[in-house]
């Protein structure tokens, strides 16, 4: 990423973490790290980006603390917006998760939720607000109570409000406030930056070891944490670890993917069976489980990242305002010499949310926002230079001619997304350029009509994340968009 935003990046961490060195004794016996002026005694930030719990000896030249020797080993983040059920039942599980049970999720409730048929009054049947049962058993944070037989984690949630504007962080911060003790801190960002500015608050607001980037809709399988921090100390030259992203039945998702590029553009455009098969070593989806060392990103739906990586490479790019920001950062890792795994003995049960507004348009073939096509165009810029990005728009309009010739034989070709031959283009002369703010984003949403109540700029984690669940045979994201919409929602 650019070295300027580098310097932003690290100014931020320096507020985040700015904090009296006397820090009381009590707080560090309660297993908590002293609370920054401006947050609360159980963590819960108010105002600005800076007012998180924040780690113990301040920054260090890559912008994140150092963790004092009773820290967490691994810090979770997860980002809000407009979603409180889903994001405290996704605390939840991660939660069950640190204290070795599996008790107190409900799928049924959590699949109820994410069709949007839930308030937040249904929550009490599935995480108890009046946190008596969660203090007998379901997510003890001292280990008291935990499930036998598996290790406790020793872990912290961070929770990044959006910027919501919704009363879904009050919601959120009601929940913490009646549970003290617990090892959760809210994060109340003053805009919504997107889905690499609300992770990069997450990972500069406590300092662990390891982070995992985890979607609202997603929900741990038992055992976890164990397994996944378990393959990241046996194997410290890898910066990535991707765990088994599944359907609540257990059905396999996609995770697993090639690095978008010229021929998986001309596979895109043509959607046709003999073209991706004499270029299958280019189309974007992976079979799965992926070959060792054959991975070119992974999803960001759920992701552990190793803090020596994020030290060595920086934090994500906040020039994406949304989509592909996680394929930029694994190619980022991967040319720095840090390997991707595929885990999985660690299991996520990701629900996909279909109300991200850019699936709902791509599925009505309705023209996309421009904050896609400008994430499109930056991450083919940075994979493949000037001349890739437009090699990628002609691959793309080559195959949209092999499409049409088909339909001229008698096979009608899938229909393009509305204007889209013109709109891989909007951002081709100048792709490193400022995406779309959230206002311009929004308003472009909102005259597409396929806002929904929803502002595009929630993140991944309100949309699903980038599972990339298309069909074998074709690109990721929806319609085939790479590693785009689809892939998050």
């Amino acid at each position: 990423m650019a070295e300027s935003g580098r310097v932003m990046f690290n100014a931020r961490m320096t507020r985040v973490h700015a904090e009296p060195r006397d820090a009381p004794d009590s707080a560090a016996a309660a297993g908590a790290m002293p609370s920054p002026a401006g947050t609360t005694a159980n963590g819960t930030a108010n105002g600005t980006a800076g007012g998180t719990a924040g780690g113990t000896a301040g920054p260090n030249p890559g912008g994140i603390p150092d963790p004092g020797e009773t820290g967490p080993e691994i810090v979770v983040s997860i980002i809000n917006y407009r979603t409180a059920a889903l994001t405290l039942q996704c605390v939840q599980s991660v939660l069950n998760d640190f204290a070795g049970t599996a008790r107190g999720i409900d799928f049924a409730q959590v699949a109820k939720t994410d069709a949007g048929t839930t308030g937040e009054d249904d929550l009490a049947g599935t995480v108890n607000p009046t946190g008596a049962a969660d203090a007998a058993g379901t997510m003890d944070p001292t280990g008291a109570a935990g499930g036998a037989g598996r290790a406790r984690v020793a872990g912290h949630v961070v929770v990044i409000d959006n910027a919501s504007g919704d009363g879904s962080d009050r919601v959120i911060a009601d929940w913490i406030a009646a549970r003290p003790g617990l090892p959760v801190t809210l994060v109340r960002s003053p805009v919504n930056g997107g889905f690499s500015a609300g992770h990069n608050l997450g990972i500069a607001a406590r300092a662990a070891p390891f982070y995992l980037v985890l979607n609202s809709d997603a929900v741990l399988r038992p055992g976890f944490c164990a397994a996944i921090l378990d393959a990241a100390r046996r194997d410290p030259a890898t910066g990535l670890f991707a765990p088994r992203l599944e359907d609540e039945d257990g059905t396999l998702q996609t995770s697993c993917f090639r690095i978008p590029s010229p021929g998986s553009e001309l596979i895109r455009g043509a959607a046709t069976g003999p073209v991706t098969k004499l270029l299958g070593r280019y189309d974007v989806p992976m079979a799965m489980p992926p070959e060792p060392g054959r991975i070119g990103w992974a999803s960001f739906a759920c992701i552990l990242l190793r803090r020596a990586m994020i030290d060595a490479i920086g934090p994500m790019d906040e020039g994406y305002f949304l989509y592909f920001e996680d394929t930029e950062y694994c190619l980022r890792a991967r040319r720095a010499g840090w390997g991707i795994a595929y885990v999985p003995q660690a299991r996520v049960v990701h629900y996909r949310g279909g109300s991200a507004p850019v699936k709902s348009l791509a599925r009505a073939r309705r023209r996309l926002p421009e904050y896609y096509y400008a994430s499109r165009a930056r991450l083919l810029q940075q994979a493949h230079g000037r001349a890739g990005l437009w090699a990628a728009n002609l691959g793309w309009h080559l195959g949209r001619g092999i499409a049409r010739a088909r339909g001229i034989a008698g096979r009608p070709p899938p229909a393009p997304v509305e204007r889209e031959a013109r709109d891989i283009w909007t951002h081709a002369r100048r792709p490193m350029a400022p995406g779309p703010t959230q206002e311009r984003a929004e308003r472009a949403e909102r005259a597409a009509g396929g806002a929904g109540g929803h502002a595009p700029a929630q993140s991944a984690a309100q949309s699903g994340g980038q599972s990339g669940r298309q069909p074998a045979g074709r690109a990721g994201g929806p319609a085939g968009l790479p590693g785009g919409p689809a892939a998050k929602g």
